[in-house]
């Protein structure tokens, strides 16, 4: 019995042994379970940030939670591949959620559809899909869109590609009829395929596009109906901006009538669409007509709306068509049926400047504009913005005393005439430009706005004509004073009241004039130059003057009895220029364009500004109900403002404007088409109509709000929100009053769809507190709405603690809080997924003294497009930041030298400690710079900045991967300071110098001395020095510090702290058949383990 017993135990041994060099995988579903739950538990307030380690076969949908973030990262190129029986999407995201998916430059997060022949897309949504160095590619779908299907929302797509993905139509990304946008900065597309329309991508109609240097190669559509085809983007009645882009060997097939090898445009007159394709190349692609680019519509009705078309600086190289036009195609006539305004401007065709008749091909020639020149002579240059004006009388051009004054500058209305200087501009120097403008020799003229005779007049006591001492004049007002007329002047000068005076006053005596008083202007205790100027009032004792820089506006008093001295000029407001609303609907963004003069009349404000061949003047109500001037940031009057400019004239450069007898008058620069210039003049236009008044809707809990808030003017109240509310217009806090908001029942205040303003509105001296609790942030929701200022527009005190600020999208400066002046504190505060052209979340005004104090709390995911994608700090404002998590924040388009997607710190003084900073990314020019933070110009001002144990890990630029200190090149003479300490640097990347941190100017230059003081680097990437690149290679302002450590023995490293980014998930719990074969193991181990036992045993009762 011992023998048999013997021997099974024997044979269970060498079994179990066998058996336990048997390796069983883990299931598949082990990671995709373990992804779908993770995602699951996100919610609004608990955004979810997974990190793959490994790759993830799908076998079913996972649906993003609703109202829920999910950022999927990968640094070591995970793939998500649709498994062979998932016909449905990878990922749906509904209204009101996100999902990112954020991999690296080197190692993309990849989505694969593996060719299985599916119904859908990969992704479908209707919220935001965010994607960051992706690659999505072999997709296929039997319906519409391929990678990507959009039935609302948004798509964000940055250094992402598109490989080889296949739909009925988009072939990479379709959309439907329903607002969307799609925003691409780099990438590629690549072999897409549609069998119908858009190749790559298909926009239908009112949705809209931004791509920028953007590669489109090798996409086709193989069954194009007529008129239709673009097999690298169909653009039908949408808006769409394609900007240094490559469209390579895209071809389209079908109908004989189908156009577009590259881009077709298709009904773009259905609405009023503009679409421009700008600095592009387009090479071998092909089609039945325009290979390259077609412009086509269904021909069976004439359209209504007006579309406006412009291709400049474009080149056509070996595009080839089998019918018409070998690089475009425009198959109907532009003005009465497509009703398009076509303008082509400095493309090349096989390396000409003129396009032959088969490389550019039309059926009529209305319409269209091809380098300045209408191809058909009956075709009007207007602009269908355009507001017709009067021409009243010349300003012409004179020469005195061998100087020439060809420019015309300001002019101000007294009485019945206009008053204009004319000057000859000095060359700008190309180091410092302050008082460059100074001795410009001037000219003075009346024009009776009655006869229109212009005069030119003389000084009173000299008799001369030329004048030296009202430097550029860029601003002129008149005034009537106790019978006698007066003009005031902005100089552009900065300096002593009787050398280089910054405002100067003329005494008007018919033809004649007098100098009779010369001025500084001070803001604070620091001298300023004016651009601009008007007269508010006049009372017995003083004039009340408008003056003007940029867009910010100030007042001052006048004595009538003072000739000379300071004038105190006291912030008013500023304007948002972003969005300015014309007579005819249309919504310009002139934000860019070259700020002149202002003119003021009745409580409204003309501010004229120019770019290119017109003008716009800009229309604001600046008075409150009361009378008195309104603070903060002003937005223009709906369907108020007009654009200038005329068939006649190339160019037309408003400088100032004024009202008269009911019209507005303006004067204006302006160039002929032959090019002649000597046609200035003074003109006028119809007034623009009176701004309408909107009643907002009812609505209790606001207006219930408000009641609690204006009972407490001039004291301080706590109210407990009773309830969400809605805000559908801007609740100003009174003046001299703290107003603190808590979560009661209620914790959410959103933004309304039609409220474009702020949601609150905070006048200097006044306090504005929103306090939550850690489990129930008092949230502040933009709720996505285009609007034109941020949440909050403040020039008092901002108190934050445990809030939320999100979802809030602005055209112009702050997509959460704007700061003219005053102080933010925020304290365990989250800003997420805000955006604005600059401070995606916060964004302070120039040289006014703004204290922000950010303890604790988060940015993530805010997006600027120039810079600061989090925070934006200009000058002599100041910046604590302690304990403070910067993630995903990015910037779009920041300009050379600059960046900063976590903060932009610009002659500015900032401290950050403890931060961390990760995923954070720049894009923009070449040599933009500085992934987390930029400190620009530091030495501008004596600007002392430091960061301090703070954690650099996987942010991206052109250049300082981290960090860039830099400036515009000029040299500083103030000495700064930037010290980083105990600072870690991992896995940050540049694409050209620095990867951790980049100094591109030595630091004599920058006048700034750079400290590194313990700070360690690890796998930085760049094409120049890994981690720490200087201009110099010995800089002597860069000093590295290295405390020596001993090492303490036992020393355990700390756990993840609460708040730090999550550790790739550990693997889940087995499936069924796992804890099978795990059940099995153990119990031969066991088994094992009792015949090893036994046969010793054994042994050893032999051995006795």
């Amino acid at each position: 019995m011992k023998k048999h017993l013997t021997r099974i135990l024997s044979v269970c041994m060498v079994l179990s042994m066998l058996l336990a060099m048997v390796v069983v995988p883990a299931s598949a579903e082990t990671a995709e379970d373990s992804l779908a739950q993770q995602i699951a538990a996100a919610t609004a307030d608990a955004p979810a940030v997974i990190t793959l380690a490994q790759d993830v076969t799908l076998t079913k949908t996972i649906s993003i939670p609703a109202g829920a973030t999910v950022e999927i990262k990968s640094s070591v190129g995970s793939v998500l591949t649709r498994g062979s029986a998932l016909v449905g999407a990878l990922f749906d995201v509904p209204v009101g959620s996100t999902l990112k998916l954020t991999g690296t430059k080197n190692a993309p997060i990849t989505l694969s559809g593996a060719s299985v022949q599916a119904s859908t897309a990969m992704i479908t949504s209707k919220g935001s899909v965010v994607l960051e160095n992706a690659l999505l590619k072999d997709a296929v779908s039997s319906g519409t869109g391929g990678a990507v299907y959009l039935s609302a929302g948004s798509l964000k797509a940055t250094d992402t590609r598109f490989e080889n993905n296949s739909a009925k139509t988009g072939g990479a990304i379709d959309t439907v009829k329903n607002g969307i946008s799609l925003t691409l900065n780099g990438g590629s597309f690549t072999g897409n395929t549609a069998k119908t329309n858009g190749g790559a991508v298909n926009l239908l109609d009112k949705n809209t596009m931004t791509a920028n240097g953007v590669q489109f190669t090798g996409n086709k559509t193989t069954a194009s109906a007529a008129n239709k085809g673009g097999a690298a983007a169909y653009v039908a009645n949408a808006s769409a901006s394609f900007e240094n882009c490559t469209f390579n060997n895209n071809a389209v097939s079908g109908k004989s009538a189908s156009v577009g090898g590259a881009i077709c445009f298709y009904a773009l007159s259905a609405s009023q669409t503009t679409c421009t394709v700008k600095s592009c190349s387009f090479t071998e692609n092909t089609a039945p007509n325009g290979g390259a680019l077609g412009l086509s519509d269904s021909g069976s009705k004439e359209r209504t709306s007006r579309a406006v078309v412009n291709w400049s600086d474009c080149t056509f190289t070996d595009n080839t068509a089998s019918g018409k036009g070998n690089a475009i195609a425009i198959p109907y006539d532009c003005s009465k049926l497509m009703n398009c305004a076509v303008s082509i401007d400095g493309c090349t065709y096989n390396g000409s400047s003129a396009a032959t008749d088969s490389d550019f091909y039309t059926v009529a020639k209305a319409n269209i504009t091809v380098n300045g020149t209408p191809l058909d002579s009956s075709t009007p240059t207007v602009d269908p913005n355009y507001t017709a004006y009067t021409h009243v009388s010349k300003v012409p051009d004179v020469t005195i005393n061998g100087k020439e004054m060809p420019d015309l500058a300001g002019m101000g209305i007294a009485g019945d005439y206009a008053y204009s200087i004319k000057l000859k501009t000095a060359a700008k120097p190309s180091g410092d430009t302050t008082n460059y403008h100074l001795g410009e020799p001037a000219t003075l003229w009346r024009t009776d706005l009655k006869t229109g005779k212009t005069v030119q007049m003389s000084e009173a006591a000299t008799g001369n004509k030329l004048i030296d001492y009202v430097g550029h004049a860029n601003g002129v007002a008149g005034a009537v004073i106790n019978g006698e007329t007066y003009l005031y002047v902005a100089t552009l000068l900065v300096g002593d009241a009787e050398n280089t005076p910054a405002v100067v006053k003329l005494h008007v005596t018919g033809e004649t004039f007098e100098k009779v008083g010369t001025y500084n202007v001070l803001e604070g205790s620091t001298l300023k130059s004016r651009s601009g100027i008007d007269v508010l009032s006049v009372d017995a004792e003083k004039t009340t003057l408008l003056l003007k820089t940029g867009g910010n506006f100030f007042t001052a008093q006048l004595p009538h009895t003072q000739t000379s001295g300071n004038l105190q000029s006291v912030m008013q407001f500023s304007i948002n220029m972003s969005a300015v609303s014309l007579t005819n609907g249309t919504v310009l963004d002139v934000s860019d364009w070259t700020w002149q003069d202002c003119g003021y009349h009745d409580g409204r404000l003309y501010v004229p500004v120019c770019k290119g061949l017109s003008s716009v003047v800009a229309v604001f109500s600046v008075l409150d109900d009361q009378g008195n001037l309104k603070s903060g940031t002003l937005n223009p009057d709906k369907n108020c403002s007009v654009q200038l400019g005329d068939a006649e004239h190339r160019m037309v450069e408003v400088e100032s404007c004024a009202v008269y007898n009911d019209k507005l008058y303006f004067n204006a620069n302006r160039t002929l088409q032959d090019g002649s210039s000597d046609c200035d003049g003074v003109c006028y236009t119809e007034l623009p109509p009176a701004a309408s008044e909107e009643k907002p809707a009812d609505n209790p809990a606001q207006d219930a709000l408000v009641r609690q808030i204006q009972a407490a003017a001039g004291s301080s109240v706590t109210i407990t929100l009773p309830q969400d509310i809605t805000l559908t217009s801007t609740i100003s806090i009174p003046a001299d009053t703290v107003v603190e908001l808590k979560v009661g029942d209620g914790a959410v205040l959103t933004r309304g769809a039609e409220l474009t303003d702020a949601l609150f509105q905070v006048p200097a001296g006044s306090t504005l507190k929103l306090t939550g609790t850690k489990d129930t942030p008092l949230t502040l929701n933009g709720a996505s709405v285009q609007a034109s200022t941020s949440m909050i527009t403040s020039e008092g005190s901002v108190v934050l603690e445990n809030a939320l600020l999100k979802d809030a999208v602005s055209s112009s400066t702050g997509g959460a809080v704007y700061l003219s002046a005053g102080s933010l504190t925020a304290t365990d505060t989250r800003f997420e997924n805000n955006s604005a052209k600059s401070g995606g979340a916060i964004d302070t005004a120039s040289k006014n003294g703004v204290s922000l104090t950010l303890n604790g709390g988060s940015f993530t995911g805010n997006t600027a497009k120039t810079n600061g994608g989090a925070v934006n700090l200009l000058d002599k404002n100041t910046m604590t930041a302690n304990g403070v998590q910067f993630t995903g924040n990015k910037t779009t388009a920041s300009a050379a030298n600059k960046g900063g997607a976590a903060a932009y710190v610009a002659n500015a003084s900032a401290e950050f400690s403890a931060c961390t900073f990760d995923g954070n990314s720049v894009s923009g020019n070449s040599t933009s710079n500085g992934g987390a933070i930029c400190f620009y110009a530091l030495g501008a001002s004596k600007n002392k900045c430091s960061v301090k144990g703070s954690a650099f890990t996987r942010n991206t630029a052109p250049n300082g991967g981290a960090v860039g200190i830099s400036d515009n090149g000029k040299p500083r003479s103030a000495k700064s300071s930037v010290a980083l300490e105990r600072c870690t640097f991992s896995e940050n990347a540049a694409q050209d110098k620095g990867g951790a941190i980049t100094i591109p100017y030595a630091t004599k230059a920058l006048s700034c001395t750079v400290t590194l003081t313990d700070c360690t680097y690890t796998a930085n990437q760049a094409a120049t020095t890994n981690d720490l690149y200087t201009v110099q290679e010995a800089d002597e302002g860069v000093i590295i510090v290295s405390t020596p450590k001993e090492e303490e023995p036992g020393v355990v490293p700390p756990a993840d702290k609460p708040g730090q980014e999550p550790q790739p998930a550990s693997p889940a719990a087995p499936a069924t058949g796992d804890r099978f074969s795990a059940a099995l193991w153990s119990f031969l181990a066991v088994g094992s383990a009792l015949s090893l036992l036994y046969l010793l045993r054994r042994r050893e009762h032999s051995s006795h």
